[in-house]
């Protein structure tokens, strides 16, 4: 499963949290509904579980995984819905940022490294031992893909694969600036700019990317499964389905991060707070009014996402 990425940085964070301080002295401690806006679920989001620095999560097997960074260290958790605390399977990570969950076992990048370990706990393995500040990871049958992202995106990186059996690292483009990454075989796609790239998922390096798309915006996050690709920009939510040449309108207000997929629907953080739209199209539904919205991860029941320093849960729309 791949959780769509964006680049999401310390800065944002600080911005958004100072804002979300100013709503909840107007509107109370929990800002998910009223101030003003329309939220179409009455339902209340759940906390279910605080954690300070969260950096990404994805549900899996009934728990919700998420990695913690702060201050240099970090952890690798999961915890199950209704559980008290998480288990802490991991303790002594350096900045784990992304992860992914794939056949039993879980694999995030850290400040120099892509790792892969059981999802249950044990010992973890570097897949890659010396990359240069990774930071999206994604899964692809025997392929994990990743990014390099030097100097918070303005350096020149990377999109790179990394064979699970043999250890082989190939560099399949360079000198770009990716700040997202998903895969949906036979494509991994990712964004640069206002522009996204694919290759197949077994391409040689040195080949040639496709450009898919170009001109929606300041990209901040992709998605794809088999319906299709849905980019998320400044300037909204949008999808290309296969044979398509021009994407399809989604919404169209600004902001569309943190994509997330199940089989209808595109759920993703805008200013106002986390939203669900049909991928057919029609009205967004703001789901919950959260400006602090980052990362989304969608399970079979509920909805998932990271809060500032807490992970919050919501029950998918009736």
């Amino acid at each position: 499963m791949l959780a769509a990425a964006w680049c999401e940085r310390s800065n944002t964070r600080r911005r958004a949290a100072g804002w979300a301080v100013l709503v909840a002295l107007a509107c109370g401690p929990m800002p998910f509904a009223g101030c003003g806006a329309r939220v179409d679920d009455d339902r209340e989001p759940t906390v279910i579980v605080g954690a300070p620095g969260a950096s990404d999560l994805t549900v899996a097997d009934g728990y919700v995984y998420f990695t913690r960074a702060s201050n240099g260290a970090g952890s690798v958790s999961r915890i199950a819905f209704g559980d008290p605390r998480p288990a802490v399977l991991y303790p002594s990570e350096d900045r784990p940022r992304s992860i992914a969950v794939s056949q039993g076992h879980a694999y995030w990048t850290s400040r120099r490294s892509v790792i892969r370990a059981p999802v249950d706990g044990g010992s973890s393995q570097a897949l890659v031992a010396s990359a240069q500040d990774p930071w999206h990871v994604a899964v692809a049958g025997p392929y994990v893909f990743f990014t390099e992202t030097p100097n918070d995106c303005i350096g020149e990186g990377t999109v790179g694969r990394v064979t699970v059996d043999s250890g082989v690292v190939d560099v399949l483009v360079q000198g770009i600036r990716p700040c997202s990454l998903a895969v949906s075989s036979p494509r991994v796609y990712w964004a640069q700019d206002v522009r996204v790239y694919f290759m197949t998922v077994d391409s040689e390096p040195g080949e040639e990317p496709t450009l898919v798309l170009d001109d929606v915006g300041s990209v901040s996050s992709v998605a794809a499964d088999e319906t299709g690709l849905y980019v998320g920009s400044r300037n909204g939510v949008f999808r290309l389905s296969a044979g398509e040449v021009e994407p399809t309108a989604l919404f169209t207000e600004a902001g569309g991060a943190a994509l997330a997929l199940d089989e209808s629907s595109v759920y993703f953080a805008s200013p106002a707070g986390v939203r669900r739209v049909s991928k057919e199209g029609g009205e967004a539904a703001l789901l919950a009014v959260d400006e602090t919205a980052s990362r989304i991860a969608i399970g079979p029941f509920r909805v998932y996402w990271i809060s500032g320093s807490r992970i919050l849960a919501l029950p998918k729309p009736r």
